[in-house]
C-alpha cells in the first residue's frame, strides 16, 4: 500500500521487486529461508504479474481514470461520458491495442462515490463471465500521479503516468506497468 503510492522518477531502482516480494505468499506468511529469491526468482525478476482479478479491478480503475481525464481535460474522448446512470460498456485493452481486452460496463457514479462495474475478459473464444468490481471512494484528479481507491474494503493505488495521443494510459499498479487502451467496443 505505501509502496503503492511510492513515485520514483529519472533514476533506477528495485521498488517493483520489493513489491512483488511483499505480495509473495510464502514472504507473508514468514516461509524466508536464505534461498527464497533463487527458489521463487530462479530466472531473476523480469516484472511484476498481476493476478487475473487484479487485472479486472485494473480495467475498472482505468475506466474511471479515462473518464475523469476525458471530462476535465481536452484529452482524447475515446471513452463514452456518463449520463443518468445508465449502463455503458467499454473495452479495457491492458497491454495496450493488441493486449487483452475487457468489456467494462459501468452503471456510473451511484452519486455517493461509488462506482458499480462488471468486467469480463474477452476472448476469441467467447471470453468468461463477468465479475463485480465496485470502485468505492476514488480519488483522482487528472493532475494527480496516482488514483486511489476502495475495492471490497481494500485500498489501492494505481500510479498515472500520463497518456499517449491515442489516449493510452500508462498505469502502475502492485509494480506492474501497462499500458491501458480504453475504448467503444466499436472502435
Amino acid at each position: 500500500s505505501a509502496l503503492g503510492r511510492y513515485l520514483l522518477r529519472g533514476v533506477r531502482h528495485n521498488v517493483p521487486f520489493v513489491r512483488d516480494v511483499l505480495r509473495n505468499d510464502d514472504f507473508a506468511r514468514g516461509r524466508t529461508p536464505t534461498g527464497f529469491i533463487g527458489t521463487h526468482y530462479p530466472d531473476g525478476f523480469s516484472g511484476a504479474r498481476l493476478s487475473e482479478r487484479e487485472r479486472r479491478e485494473l480495467a475498472a480503475i482505468a475506466t474511471e481514470v479515462r473518464r475523469r481525464r476525458t471530462e476535465r481535460t481536452d484529452g482524447p474522448r475515446t471513452a463514452p461520458s456518463r449520463g443518468g446512470g445508465v449502463d455503458e460498456d467499454v473495452v479495457a485493452c491492458l497491454g495496450g491495442m493488441f493486449g487483452d481486452a475487457y468489456l467494462v460496463r459501468s452503471g456510473g457514479d451511484s452519486g455517493d462515490g461509488v462506482v458499480a462495474c462488471s468486467v469480463a475478459r474477452l476472448a476469441a473464444d467467447g471470453g468468461d463471465e463477468a465479475e463485480a468490481v465496485t470502485l468505492s471512494a476514488l480519488e483522482y484528479e487528472p493532475s494527480d500521479d496516482l488514483a486511489r481507491v476502495k475495492i471490497a474494503g481494500e485500498s489501492r493505488a494505481v500510479q498515472v503516468h500520463g497518456d499517449d495521443e491515442v489516449g493510452t494510459l500508462e498505469l502502475t499498479m502492485y509494480g506492474c506497468d501497462l499500458d491501458v487502451l480504453v475504448m467503444s467496443p466499436g472502435e
